[in-house]
C-alpha cells in the first residue's frame, strides 16, 4: 500500500445515502478530475448513522464502489468521527455525540469499518478516524477515561475479528481535539496505555486539533515512536493564528468574523508550552474591551477552525501553515503512516467571512481543494 495524498468528503453533506450519492457524482467527480494523477485520487468517506444504516440493510456498498471508480475517486480512509448531522444547521458539540461511553458509538464505529473493508482495494489497510473519548464539559475523570478505553479497546477488538473473517484490515485511529477526554499529547500516551497496544489501534494527527493546542509536531512523532504508538493518519488543515491579540485589532476582526452558528470553534491562547486561556468556542469579542481581558498578556491566539491549506494568512492574521507542513514532512518519514487526507470542510461557513475567497456552491469548490493537493505534494515533493 502506497503513501496517499488526499480529501476528506465531510465538506460535503454525508449524512444520507442520497447525500453520498450526489456528492460522488456531483462535486467529488470534479475534484477526482480536478486533481487527477496517475490513479484514482484517495479520498475518506464520511457517512453519517443514517448512511451506514442504509448501506448495511440496503446492501449498498457495491454502488458506492462503483460510484466512487467512476468519479475517479478510492477509498482508502474513513471519517468515522463525527456520525451524527454534520452539516445541520447547528453542530457545536453535537459532533462528539454519539461519545465512546455509549453503546452506539462501538456499534456504529464497527458497522461502518464493514463498509469501508467492502470498498477497500485487496490487500490495503483501511484507516478509521474517531474522536478521543467525549466532551470534557460533560465530565471527566479516572472512570470517563477507564470507560473510554475500555470501549476503544472493544472496538478495536472487533476490527480483529472482522479481519480474521474477511481478510481485510481496518485500524482505529483516535484523533485528538480540544475539550474532548483526551486531548493533548500527553493524554493519548495515556489512552493507549489504558488500552494497552493493539494491532488494529493508531492515532489520527489532526494538524489544527493539535496546532491550537500550542503542541509539537515534532514531539509528536518522537514521543509515538517512543512509545510505540503507531500513527495511522494525519489530517492536514490549518488553523487561525493571531499574534499579540490583546492588542492587534484587525487579529480580532478576523477572529469575530469567523464565529458562526455551526460548528465548534475552541480558542486557545499563549504560547508554546504556556497556555494563558482556553475557551471551547470563540469568545464574545464584541463587547469594548473583551479582547484585551480575553487575552491579556498573550503572545498568541489560535482558533480551531480548519482553513484551507493554501491560505498563510491575510489583514492582521496567519494562519498554523509552518506547523502542518513540519508535521506532514514528519509523519511522511515514518514508514507505518500511509494516509494524508486533507480536512478543510468548513468551505460551506467560510464563504462571505472575508478571511479566503470561498465559493457558496459545492460544484465550485473543486479548483479550490486542487490547490490544497497541489500544496501538500509540493510540501513532500511528491507527483501526481
Amino acid at each position: 500500500m502506497s503513501k496517499a495524498i488526499g480529501y476528506s468528503l465531510n465538506a460535503f453533506p454525508s449524512d444520507t445515502l442520497d447525500e453520498i450519492r450526489a456528492t460522488l457524482s456531483g462535486p467529488a467527480r470534479l475534484l477526482g478530475r480536478a486533481a487527477a494523477g496517475p490513479e484514482p485520487l484517495a479520498v475518506e468517506l464520511r457517512l453519517g448513522a443514517p448512511a451506514i444504516e442504509a448501506v448495511r440493510r440496503e446492501g449498498r456498498a457495491a454502488e458506492l464502489e462503483d460510484l466512487l471508480a467512476s468519479a475517479g475517486l478510492r477509498c482508502v480512509s474513513l471519517n468515522g468521527f463525527p456520525l451524527s448531522p454534520f452539516h445541520a444547521r447547528r453542530v457545536k458539540e453535537d459532533v462528539f455525540r454519539p461519545s465512546w461511553l455509549e453503546e452506539d458509538r462501538v456499534r456504529l464505529t464497527l458497522e461502518l469499518a464493514e463498509i469501508g473493508a467492502a470498498l477497500a482495494a485487496e490487500g490495503d489497510a483501511t484507516t478509521l478516524s474517531t474522536l478521543s473519548g467525549s466532551f470534557k464539559p460533560w465530565g471527566d475523570g479516572p472512570e470517563v477515561r477507564s470507560a473510554v478505553a475500555r470501549n476503544v479497546a472493544r472496538a478495536a477488538d472487533g476490527l480483529r475479528g472482522l479481519f480474521e473473517r474477511t481478510g481485510r484490515r481496518v485500524v482505529l485511529c483516535v484523533e485528538a481535539e480540544p475539550f474532548t477526554t483526551f486531548e493533548t499529547l500527553p493524554e493519548i500516551v495515556e489512552l493507549f496505555e489504558r488500552t494497552g497496544p493493539h494491532p488494529h489501534l493508531a492515532a489520527n494527527l489532526d494538524c489544527s486539533h493539535q496546532a491550537v493546542e500550542f503542541e509539537d509536531p515534532d514531539a509528536w512523532m518522537e514521543t509515538l515512536k517512543a512509545r510505540s504508538i503507531p500513527l495511522g493518519k494525519v489530517h492536514l488543515t490549518h488553523a487561525l493564528s493571531v499574534k499579540s491579540p490583546g492588542s492587534n485589532p484587525a487579529g480580532i476582526a478576523a477572529i469575530r468574523r469567523l464565529k458562526e452558528e455551526r460548528y465548534l470553534h475552541q480558542t486557545i491562547a499563549g504560547s508554546p508550552g504556556a497556555v494563558s486561556s482556553r475557551a471551547a468556542d470563540i469568545p464574545d469579542l464584541d463587547i469594548p474591551g473583551a479582547a484585551a481581558r480575553a487575552f491579556r498578556g498573550a503572545a498568541e491566539a489560535r482558533v480551531h477552525f480548519h482553513l484551507p491549506l493554501f491560505l498563510e494568512g491575510g489583514g492582521g492574521f496567519e494562519t498554523t501553515h509552518e506547523w502542518t507542513a513540519r508535521a506532514l514532512r514528519g509523519a511522511w518519514s515514518r514508514d507505518e503512516c500511509r494516509h494524508f487526507m486533507i480536512e478543510t470542510y468548513t468551505w460551506s461557513v467560510l464563504a462571505g467571512r472575508g478571511v479566503v475567497e470561498a465559493p457558496r456552491a459545492p460544484e465550485d469548490l473543486a479548483p479550490l481543494m486542487a490547490r490544497e493537493i497541489e500544496w501538500a505534494r509540493a510540501v513532500v515533493g511528491r507527483r501526481p
